[in-house]
């Protein structure tokens, strides 16, 4: 496995290839996050802050990730070898998965005894911790060229290579079914878990957890597996028991047996992801994948947009039938586009 340095700015002046620009970028990313925080942890032990702080940055921090998080994603290929991409961004993955399990408790703690102003300088100082890692990280060479661009030609390059590739369609569209209708179930989680088992904010929260417990175990999983020679079929068993177990979850009436099924559901969901993420890698040529990058994440975004018609429908005809059906369409998504078409039952990596 070969280490090196981690970077950013998929999608700028510089080519994904430029690794120093990409450090550049990251650590300036990392700097402003780190100085955003800062700020609105001095209003809060000032008691000066304002909702509108509190919009103002969160946009922010938004715009920085939309750059930073395809960029991060699109250098592994560049820091390890090709059969160690599945087990790098499986671990990669795992990194967030178990914050996403771990950090909301630590916080609390934090937020309990200390105070939210302590709990946001505690967050800016693990940014400078992670900035200084970037900064020792050295040594990479970059496989492709740097060149001048700009953002509309990278996205056209992007959407032309799309259009004109088959697996890329192929991942992108399972890509954008699974972020619309599969993942926007995180979102209104909380309200089927208030409407459907009658739970306070601690049972949503362990719900929560528990779908975080199971994408932590579904990263470690993969991992685990190294470098499997058929990862089309594994892609595509896991997206079918992400889709099989969030409509069971849906339509079960008895607790434990959905929460079996929800744990499931987090396997699925961050395999689906993990290896949608490396087989587009694999295939994408290496100046084009931070602009891949950039589309697939753009797809797992979309469950901020499907939330809107998740919610609609369980408002007015249920949760259950919100879910379950939206799982149901995903799953004829994944019939279409994996299984009747042969490009990805036919691709080897």
């Amino acid at each position: 496995m070969r280490v090196g340095l981690a970077g950013c700015g998929a999608i700028g002046r510089k080519h994904a290839g430029n690794l120093r620009g990409r450090a550049g970028l990251l650590f300036f990313s990392r700097t402003v996050v780190m100085a955003l925080i800062v700020l609105i942890g001095t209003l809060t032990v000032l008691e000066l802050v304002s909702i509108w702080h509190a919009y103002a940055i969160s946009f922010i921090l938004g715009a920085i990730q939309g750059l930073s998080l395809p960029a991060q994603m699109a250098i592994v290929p560049d820091m390890v070898d090709e059969e160690d991409i599945l087990s790098a961004t499986s671990l990669n993955l795992a990194v967030f998965n178990g914050g996403r399990v771990l950090g909301p408790a630590a916080a609390g703690v934090i937020i309990e005894y200390a105070g939210i102003g302590q709990a946001l300088y505690l967050n800016a100082f693990l940014y400078a911790i992670s900035g200084l890692f970037l900064l020792l990280m050295t040594g990479l060479r970059s496989r492709v060229e740097s060149g001048n661009t700009n953002i509309v030609e990278d996205l056209a390059a992007g959407v032309r290579y799309v259009v004109s590739t088959p697996i890329a369609l192929v991942l992108v569209g399972l890509g954008f079914a699974f972020g619309f209708l599969g993942s926007s179930y995180l979102q209104v989680l909380p309200a089927f878990g208030k409407e459907v088992f009658d739970m306070s904010a601690d049972g949503v929260g362990f719900l929560l957890t528990v779908a975080g417990v199971g994408s932590l175990v579904g990263n470690l999983f993969l991992a685990a597996l190294g470098n499997p020679q058929y990862k089309n079929w594994l892609l595509l068993g896991m997206i079918v028991m992400f889709g099989v177990t969030l409509f069971g979850f849906a339509v079960s009436p008895i607790y434990i047996v959905s929460l079996v099924l929800l744990f499931f559901t987090g396997v699925g969901f961050t395999g689906f992801f993990s290896l949608g993420t490396t087989v587009l890698q694999l295939t994408t040529p290496d100046q084009l994948r931070g602009r891949m990058m950039s589309l697939w994440l753009i797809g797992a975004a979309m469950h901020y947009v499907g939330a809107l018609p998740l919610g609609a429908v369980g408002e007015y005809w249920g949760w259950p039938i919100s879910l379950g059906g939206a799982a149901l369409i995903m799953m004829a998504f994944v019939l279409w586009l994996g299984v009747l078409r042969p490009t990805l039952r036919e691709l080897r990596v």
